[in-house]
């Protein structure tokens, strides 16, 4: 535009009428004698406010203020001091007073403390056990009755590729992970007598608005899981998982269209069995992952690492004898169950 006020001012300077030149430029007449005087738009701020009937000073007001303000333990924002200067016989509104406190620099931002997380060091992590390292991760699921995803979460063992405890409902809430690993407890850790002073267990998650919860963080915590965040946007540093969910992609996701909840739970349910049951791998010995779990368990199957990379094999004579303790004798107890957890629509 400033460019084609200049050229309309050199048409004028060589003799051209003014509405001539600015029909040409296409300028209207109002926009080419406009000068800004630098003010800002709008009604001015008020100066004055009124104390009990009689008009007092934005500087008589800001002492009134800082008198509040100045109080030991008082750390009010602009609502909580304005509720106080109404109180006083102040007739003003929050506008006026976030602004006086936003120019004398009293408002102040509540920082949120900084979340501590353990960061994963091994890129791929090496377990020469059951439950050292476990992946979770959540998956949207399409729900085509519904036209909205549905959140699938799964707790996935490293070391035999099992899929533990999973998870589907139409939202996925640190709750809904805090009775995940609940499940995950109940259902292996107890009964298999994992104990954390003697092995520890880590779940690896993403950095997931669910994983980073003070929820979750303080159930693991008094779980006695590790729990370590991968670096982000590294997805491959839970590649069990994403390998899993790749698997999980084109065996259900591709092949199925859901009505409902419900029916994506059925069909969930029996791939879920089939996967842990009956569908061998060749990365576990061409076994299933509860098979393999089951002869790890017996000492019928070991594991070692060379050269940075798990060697599973079979021991030709069973050197040791695993019993798996009650869950009574368990060192962790129920009291590191949650009480009161939310559940899962029919989760499994």
């Amino acid at each position: 535009m400033e460019e084609r006020k200049e050229v309309v001012c050199k048409m004028v300077s060589i003799g051209m009428r003014i509405s001539k030149a600015l029909e040409i430029a296409k300028i209207p007449r109002s926009t080419y004698y406009y000068r800004s005087l630098g003010s800002h738009k709008g009604k001015a701020p008020s100066t004055h406010t009124l104390k009990n009937g009689q008009l007092v000073s934005n500087e008589h007001l800001m002492n009134d203020v800082n008198d509040i303000l100045g109080v030991d333990f008082i750390d009010y924002g602009y609502a909580r001091t304005t509720k106080s200067l109404v109180e006083r016989g102040y007739h003003v509104n929050k506008k006026k007073i976030y602004r006086l406190m936003k120019i004398n620099h009293l408002l102040f931002r509540k920082k949120k403390a900084a979340i501590k997380k353990d960061y994963v060091r091994d890129f791929v992590p090496l377990c020469t056990a059951p439950f050292q390292v476990m992946e979770i991760d959540i998956k949207y699921v399409f729900i085509d009755g519904l036209r909205k995803n549905a959140y699938l979460i799964t707790i996935f063992d490293v070391f035999s590729r099992a899929a533990l405890v999973w998870g589907l409902d139409l939202d996925m809430k640190a709750y809904r992970v805090v009775h995940l690993i609940n499940q995950l407890l109940q259902n292996w850790l107890i009964p298999w007598n994992i104990d954390p002073k003697q092995t520890k267990v880590t779940i690896r998650t993403d950095n997931g608005s669910q994983f980073i919860a003070a929820l979750f963080r303080e159930h693991l915590k008094t779980a006695e899981i590790t729990n370590e965040y991968i670096q982000p946007a590294t997805p491959q540093q839970n590649g069990h998982i994403e390998s899993f969910h790749a698997t999980l992609t084109k065996l259900i996701c591709n092949k199925y269209c859901f009505d409902d909840l419900k029916h994506a739970l059925n069909v969930f349910h029996k791939f879920f069995d089939v996967y842990n049951n009956i569908r061998i791998m060749e990365s576990i010995l061409y076994k299933t992952p509860y098979a393999f779990l089951m002869l790890w368990k017996e000492g019928r199957i070991d594991a070692r690492i060379e050269n940075k990379k798990v060697i599973y094999f079979f021991r030709e004579e069973t050197t040791r004898n695993k019993t798996v303790a009650s869950s009574a004798e368990y060192s962790w107890g129920k009291n590191k169950i949650m009480t009161n957890s939310y559940k899962f629509v029919n989760i499994v």
